[in-house]
């Protein structure tokens, strides 16, 4: 059985954000949660956020008491909207004027052994 969470429409590159992501996927929730405290990038908060989230899914959910029991198998990173405006600074003519904000859809999947 799997547990999801998910958070959308965050502000931020998703390819800044795979790069952090990737550094906790098969650990533990906890584990994980401690490991990211010690990245200074700003991504850090939302993935903590959404793992803890996870975790409650599963407490809440499921029923799962014990949270060391899980794995993080997936953090899927992908691209939301952008918002776009005008910079005249930069010409406004063509696509050399247009400043692109980026936004990222997140989400976590926990799997484990349950039953035991």
């Amino acid at each position: 059985m799997k547990v999801t969470a998910s958070a959308k429409y965050l502000r931020g590159s998703p390819r800044k954000v795979r790069a952090v992501a990737g550094l906790v996927v098969g650990m533990s929730p906890l584990l994980a949660i401690n490991k990211l405290k010690l990245i200074r990038k700003k991504p850090t908060a939302a993935i903590i956020k959404v793992i803890r989230q996870a975790i409650a899914n599963a407490k809440n959910n499921f029923k799962i008491e014990k949270p060391e029991d899980l794995r993080i198998s997936q953090i899927k990173v992908n691209e939301g909207p952008r918002m776009k405006r005008v910079d005249k600074s930069h010409g406004a003519r063509f696509d050399r004027g247009i400043i692109q904000k980026k936004f990222y859809h997140l989400e976590v999947v926990l799997e484990g052994e349950y039953g035991k």
